[in-house]
């Protein structure tokens, strides 16, 4: 079975943070991850509309 996986620390903004999210698709991954940044980094809506292509760079496939 694999998953996708997204970690807040590799995607640079937020270095100390040591949240991650996995999912079944990648929407389910960008969505959990958007609101990880509106709730913990006092993110905006419209700037997580504007990092959505960036987060898409990050997303890895795991195995297990």
């Amino acid at each position: 079975m694999t998953k996708l996986l997204l970690s807040c620390r590799e995607v640079g903004c937020y270095e100390n943070c040591n949240y991650i999210v996995t999912g079944e698709t990648e929407e389910e991954v960008i969505r959990s991850a958007a609101e990880h940044d509106i709730k913990k980094h006092g993110k905006t809506k419209k700037d997580v509309v504007k990092m959505r292509e960036k987060l898409k760079g990050f997303i890895c496939t795991i195995c297990y």
